[in-house]
């Protein structure tokens, strides 16, 4: 019949798969080994052969300043990890006393001053991964009047082991990837053109901020229970058929890569304009696979107006003439333009001149095509002017919170944020 450690130990194994996706279940997991073994301090470190660098990754029971003091300074004096070959393969356990005796631990440097004023003593390793010269391994510490850890100790954490590593190994996997999923839609954020990422099933998988501004709009696209829609009923069928065709990768004749279509509003007379584009499929850590559409949004109504500074860095123009040329590009006539900033409309002509002279071009239609082109693909600041950047962000995170829940089956695709 199982023990109490026992039952202790399958229960926290049952919960393991929780820290793949929510790291904040590490403190719990760790705490419950520690109990189910009777130690007094359990932490997950890292060590850097080559330097002789190391660090806690997680912990409990390890107070900040222990921690701090290991990284900067104990971790080369670890009379243990001195001993490299036994933290060489992954799945190997050790007790601290099958390492080195006792007498020749007592007296370092690093049991005086970093075990012994935790009033910690006997230790287990249990090697998680090995890279090269660095290691990531699991570590318990039991009080210095506790037991010593034993062989049967030994063997109970060489049982979980392979589980602990394969999630940490999980879990580190998919926070790196996150991390390189969000600075991606960080830079697709100073896109011009509203992004969506959608799986067959029309879920979002990601979006950019000036789609997440149209969908906000709901005027035309928005967002139900996760998924892109059209706010017009006959609009939703038409787009549904359109990612039906796109995604048909099983039909027997040929399916388009790209496909383009307006999405009719009901606030405006200027449709939205969408260009599909089938993607390559992807791949979930646990080797499942999608479908993936991206879609980008265009909104005639909208007008992202190239930085100043830029224009003038590009093109060599000064202030008045970048000024003149942003309102050209916003629809101005000389005219106009003259009233705005005090001058004659023969010295705004002038200017225009100069102008065309420095960007290589002989008329105005070619000057604006040449900065929509470039510059115009651009949001300054990341931003459209409407409400400050932070706000935005905000927003972003509310909709994305919202679009994102769990895959419901099971998978955990690598791009979804």
């Amino acid at each position: 019949m199982p023990s109490a450690a026992d039952n202790k130990l399958l229960t926290l194994v049952g919960g393991l798969n929780n820290a793949i996706t929510d790291p904040e279940c590490w403190p719990i997991i760790l705490e419950q080994l520690q109990d189910a073994f009777a130690a007094s301090a359990c932490a997950i470190a890292s060590h850097h052969y080559d330097t002789g660098n190391g660090r806690f990754v997680r912990s409990v029971n390890v107070a900040a300043e222990f921690e701090r003091s290991y990284a900067d300074r104990h971790a080369r004096q670890n009379p243990w990890l001195r001993k490299e070959p036994c933290f060489r393969k992954p799945g190997t356990v050790w007790t601290s006393q099958q390492i080195l005796d006792d007498e020749e631990t007592l007296c370092s440097d690093y049991a005086l001053n970093w075990l012994k004023p935790q009033g910690l003593k006997h230790q287990i390793f249990g090697v998680l991964d090995r890279r090269e010269d660095a290691v990531v391994y699991l570590v318990l510490a039991r009080a210095e009047g506790d037991e010593a850890f034993a062989k049967e100790d030994a063997a109970k954490l060489a049982a979980v082991l392979p589980a602990f590593a394969s999630v940490f190994r999980l879990e580190h996997l998919v926070r790196n990837l996150t991390a390189r999923a969000a600075d991606t839609w960080t830079m697709l954020d100073h896109l011009a053109p509203g992004i969506v990422l959608v799986d067959e099933r029309g879920r979002i998988m990601g979006m950019n901020r000036t789609a997440v501004e149209i969908a906000q709009n709901a005027d035309g696209l928005t967002v139900e229970n996760g998924h892109l829609s059209c706010t017009l009923p006959r609009e939703q069928t038409r787009f549904r058929k359109t990612l039906d065709e796109l995604l048909a990768a099983d039909s027997p004749g040929p399916t388009p890569d790209t496909k383009a279509i307006t999405v009719a509003r009901a606030d405006s007379a200027v449709p939205l304009q969408l260009i599909l584009t089938r993607l390559s499929k992807l791949t979930s850590v646990n080797g499942g696979q999608r479908r993936l559409l991206g879609i980008f949004v265009s909104d005639p109504e909208r007008f992202s107006a190239p930085s100043n500074e830029w224009i003038k860095d590009l093109y060599g123009l000064t202030r008045v003439e970048s000024e003149i040329a942003l309102l050209i590009c916003q629809g101005h006539s000389p005219d106009e333009i003259s009233s705005r900033i005090g001058v004659s409309v023969h010295t705004v002509r002038a200017y225009l001149k100069q102008i065309f002279l420095k960007m290589g071009v002989n008329r105005q239609a070619a000057m604006v095509r040449r900065l929509v082109a470039g510059p115009g693909q651009l949001r300054l600041n990341g931003n459209s002017g409407s409400g400050q950047n932070k706000e935005s962000r905000s927003s972003r995170r509310r909709l994305i919170a919202e679009i994102s829940p769990s895959s419901g089956d099971g998978s955990l695709f690598l791009l979804k944020i």
